[in-house]
Formats: structure tokens, C-alpha cells, sequence
């Protein structure tokens, strides 16, 4: 596809997200069993649970559009994929280069990248419509780590020899290396795509690297748990779950400085922030989901769920899109 047409379609994208309607749910992934259940956050209550095809999920992923959500399982080479729009599985897909884990997609998702457990290799498949096509594999960075891209899908971003490696996505070759000293991380890039956040494995800090220098700008030291950082949807905030499970900590992320420490109810397994900035978490003691108003930590409701959760994700839909912004 030309740049050009790209452009175009880009702009299609663009169209339909301004004039659509706007859907957004709390997608809850269970451990054990094979199911998704689904919250309305507006009004804080179950809509519906999700069977899916495959058992022992271990993650969840959503296309760029969120119209789609792609779930894996542990030692097996399918992936369920959930359509948001109908909110069920639509489809059962079989990745041929192995069990994934952990998958992204291009901006516009028509190129979808899967990593595999035990493995630095990177299998590149196209789509069409609800179908991969394999078109590449190739070997970079830290085996089993997952990937980031930038905000044009040209580079990748993944663990590399206890630091970072910037990938240059036509070459599919490491063009640089950002060391530090607090071993391998979980990165996330910001709203703006300016920084990319890393959760230090080792060393309890925060990386914060600037995506356009391909530097790093900040280090917070600080007692995290070595979890994908969740932003506010004004991007001002990034919250990061303590070590123990028991806290959130709040970053600022116009200073990169610690603004508070939000007390959680139970331990906690996963958190995420919705449309509105409320908070989102997983207990571990209860089986139980809990929306919490930021920045108070009060809580606003406490949704029993059946049985262990490990996942909690916002996703919005906005419905009308072309099939290319998947």
C-alpha cells in the first residue's frame, strides 16, 4: 500500500471515528476458565459473559479500532477473537507459527505481530477480514518479552539484553540500543506516543524514554510491580500497581513525579482506568471487581465475579468503521 493510500485511508479512519457512536465496556478475563465476563461501566453492572473456544486464557488484546479482541491460552495455538460490536466469539483462528504470546497490531491493523513463549521470534501476518496470512518470521530482541510499536507502526519496541531495542519495522534489524540498569521491563507508550513507559523487573524504577531522541529522560525509583502501566484518558496520569498488590501508585506525567498512593480494598491483580478516569481493578481475595473513584480511592461499586480473574481491560468501540481500521 502506497503512502498515499495509506494517508486515505487513514483519513477514512478519522471520518468514521468522529461521526460514529461510541461504545466502551470492562472486559474481565478469567484464569481458569475459558470466558470473558463484560461490564457496563456506565452503570456498573454485569452485562454478559463471554464462552470462549479455547481454556486457560492468559491474554487479552485489542485491535486498534476496538472492534475486535484477540484472546490466547496457554500452550495452544489458537486465538479466540471476540467481536465488541455483537459481544461474542466470532471467530477461532490457528497460528501456524506456534502458541502466541502476546500479539499487537499495526495502527491501522492491517499487520498483526505475535511473539511466542520461549522464543525471540516474531511472526508477522496480514489480515483479511478475520483471516491471518502469514508473510514473515524473524528473530529480535528477548525471547518470551512482548512488543510496542510507535505511533506510524514504523519501529518496534522490545526487551534486548536487559535493555531496549528499537526495530526498524521494513528491515525487521535493531537500529539502536537504550541501556540502563534495572533489567528487562514492560513497556506501554503514553496517549501521546511521546514516551514510552517501562516497568523496571529488576530494579523497582519507572523508565521513561523519549520515543523521538530514542533516549532515556527519567527514572522513578519506586516499589512497582512489574506491570503494564495504565494512563488517564487525558494522558496527565500514569498509575502503576505496587509491588504488593495492596496500592496504586499516581504518577504526573507533565513532572514524572509520584503525586499519591491509592490504598486498594484487597490485593489486587490488574487494573484499568475507563473513559471517565475511574479506576478498575481485580481482587484476588474475593473473585471480585471494584470500580474506584480517582483521585479519593473511594469505592463506587464491588462486582462479585465467578470465579479467579488475571486480566482487566477498557476497551472502547467506536462502531462504523472501515474493515481497514480493524
Amino acid at each position: 500500500m502506497s503512502k498515499v493510500s495509506r494517508l486515505v485511508v487513514l483519513l477514512i479512519c478519522l471520518a468514521f471515528f468522529q461521526v460514529s457512536a461510541q461504545e466502551a465496556w470492562i472486559y474481565v478475563l478469567h484464569r481458569d476458565v475459558g470466558k470473558v465476563t463484560v461490564i457496563d461501566p456506565e452503570r456498573r453492572q454485569l452485562k454478559v459473559q463471554i464462552p470462549l473456544s479455547g481454556e486457560v486464557p492468559t491474554g487479552i488484546f485489542p485491535a486498534p479500532s476496538g472492534k475486535y479482541l484477540f484472546v490466547t491460552f496457554k500452550n495452544s495455538a489458537i486465538v479466540s477473537v471476540i467481536d465488541t460490536e455483537t459481544i461474542r466469539e466470532e471467530a477461532t483462528l490457528r497460528i501456524d507459527t506456534g502458541p502466541p504470546g502476546s500479539i499487537v497490531f499495526s495502527p491501522l491493523g492491517e499487520r498483526t505481530y505475535i511473539t511466542h513463549p520461549g522464543s525471540n521470534e516474531i511472526s508477522l501476518f496480514f489480515r483479511k477480514k478475520l483471516e491471518l496470512s502469514l508473510q514473515e518470521r524473524f528473530q529480535a530482541g528477548d525471547s518470551g518479552t512482548p512488543i510496542v510499536l510507535n505511533r506510524r507502526g514504523t519501529r518496534l519496541y522490545r526487551n534486548h539484553r536487559g535493555g531496549l531495542a528499537i526495530i526498524y519495522g521494513k528491515t525487521k534489524e535493531i537500529i539502536e540500543e537504550i541501556k540502563h540498569p534495572y533489567g528487562p521491563a514492560i513497556w506501554a507508550f503514553a496517549p501521546d506516543f511521546r514516551f514510552l513507559w517501562g516497568t523496571g523487573l529488576e530494579g523497582d524504577a519507572v523508565v521513561i524514554v523519549d520515543e523521538s531522541r530514542a533516549r532515556i529522560v527519567d527514572v522513578l525509583r519506586t516499589s512497582v510491580k512489574p506491570h503494564v502501566p495504565v494512563f488517564s484518558p487525558d494522558g496527565r496520569h500514569a498509575f502503576f500497581l505496587e509491588k504488593t498488590g495492596t496500592s496504586v501508585i499516581v504518577v504526573e506525567t507533565r513532572t514524572r513525579k509520584i503525586s499519591e498512593s491509592i490504598s486498594l480494598p484487597e490485593t489486587v491483580e490488574s487494573i484499568a482506568v475507563d473513559e471517565t478516569g475511574v479506576l478498575w481493578i481485580i481482587g484476588t481475595e474475593t473473585d471480585s471487581v471494584y470500580a474506584l473513584d480517582f483521585p479519593s480511592g473511594k469505592v463506587l461499586r464491588r462486582i462479585g465475579l465467578s470465579g479467579p480473574a488475571q486480566a482487566v481491560k477498557f476497551i472502547e468501540l467506536k462502531t462504523g468503521e472501515g474493515f481497514a481500521c480493524f
